[in-house]
């Protein structure tokens, strides 16, 4: 029988990254590839990451490898006119093939993050926010849809704070941190890219946001400052909890910084389109619609939002997502 790892609170000392993502298997692809596996700092959050996804019932197809995208990458991107981000872009590859329509992860709804299952969920109802599970009321849309958003960035500040005591900390943990090294910290925030760095995202919803294009008034990144000022200090000035972590960085920093992450990571579910933040899904890189090799899927029958193979994914492939055309 299978032997059940030790938890993310206190992992193994002699735990592996391949007992836990496919063996043998797994560590022959990556000899035969030029993709590194993450190392150093983030080496055992991403061991305690992938312990946890198991823990609570999440699966991680066993061909699939988080990894550094190699500099052979990297210079045929910039070779296209664009700057990457930085040197250590993190994507996820298969590192044996893996046929067409088999789920590559399955993750559980609950284990989704939303302001409304969030530590604080009946705090923010009472401060005003919407249910993010109800439609919109006619001709509040625009607030709504922006409140709904700032809604999960409140909820991902007090999951960060909670620390070790939330129930994602080594989801939050394996993202970007505020305070880290520079070039590591803005690699996943386009926020806080230049202007030939964005350039990357070209054609994608999001480089449209961050340009002011689409929805200039409803979401994310506009109204930083507003919703800083109306909600977030306001609630924050007297939280966490007692046995929470709270950081002594400026509030205005740990505000700015989570509104990245939200803009850079969430996803949009369902037809009333709730914010969410997924684990897992948001490893993935972008390409078009036509160039990616998975697609998002909610199974009703299993309570799990799945990413399914499009096509066959060849050992060493690189595995997209498509955040936009």
């Amino acid at each position: 029988p299978p032997v059940r790892r030790a938890s993310w609170r206190s992992p193994a000392g002699g735990w592996r990254l391949e007992a836990c993502c496919g063996g043998e298997c797994r560590a022959r692809g990556l000899q035969e590839m030029r993709y590194e596996v993450t190392q150093t700092g983030q080496e055992d959050k991403l061991k305690a990451f992938l312990c946890w996804l198991e823990d609570e019932d999440a699966t991680v197809h066993p061909h699939l490898q988080v990894a550094t995208v190699p500099q052979s990458r990297r210079d045929q991107i910039a070779a296209n006119g664009a700057s990457t981000p930085c040197a250590g872009l993190r994507g996820v590859v298969a590192v044996g093939p893996i046929a067409k329509d088999e789920v590559l992860v399955n993750i559980p709804d609950d284990l989704v993050l939303m302001s409304h299952n969030s530590s604080i969920g009946e705090e923010l109802l009472q401060l005003g926010f919407p249910d993010p599970l109800d439609d919109p009321c006619k001709g509040q849309r625009k607030r709504e849809v922006r409140l709904n958003q700032e809604a999960l960035v409140m909820a991902v500040m007090a999951e960060a704070r909670l620390g070790q005591h939330s129930r994602w900390g080594p989801y939050l943990a394996v993202l970007p941190a505020l305070g880290g090294n520079e070039e590591s910290y803005q690699q996943h925030l386009p926020l806080l890219w230049t202007y030939k760095q964005l350039q990357w995202l070209k054609g994608t919803s999001c480089k449209r946001k961050l340009d002011g294009v689409a929805h200039r008034e409803a979401e994310l990144p506009a109204l930083v400052e507003d919703m800083r000022k109306e909600f977030v200090e306001p609630f924050f000035r007297d939280w966490p909890p007692p046995g929470s972590k709270a950081d002594k960085r400026s509030l205005v920093e740990e505000h700015t910084h989570t509104s990245c992450l939200v803009c850079a990571y969430s996803f949009t579910l369902g037809d009333v389109e709730v914010p969410a933040m997924v684990p897992f899904w948001d490893f993935l890189n972008h390409r078009s619609p036509e160039k990616a090799n998975v697609r998002l899927f909610h199974c009703e029958d299993s309570n799990t939002l799945q990413m399914i193979a499009t096509r066959n994914i060849a050992a060493n492939e690189e595995v997209f997502n498509t955040y936009g055309p």
